[in-house]
């Protein structure tokens, strides 16, 4: 699990799930394997990536360094 469902799960529930993924490292060495970071200065590049279907997990899109 990486992520919750949110609108079909309760705020107690939600909160709950989130405090086990801080808490367990495993989980959270995952997300770094599948999420990015980017400079708006980079959006052209990426975007054409995507298009290209050469991009997998998500993106951030920092404005600045």
């Amino acid at each position: 699990m990486l992520g919750i469902d949110m609108p079909s799960t309760s705020l107690q529930m939600r909160r709950e799930l989130w405090e086990e993924v801080i808490h367990e490292t495993t989980l959270l060495s995952l997300v770094d394997a599948i999420v990015s970071e980017v400079t708006l200065e980079h959006i052209p590049r990426v975007t054409q990536a995507m298009l290209g279907g050469q991009t997998r997990g998500r993106i951030l899109v920092r404005p600045s360094e």
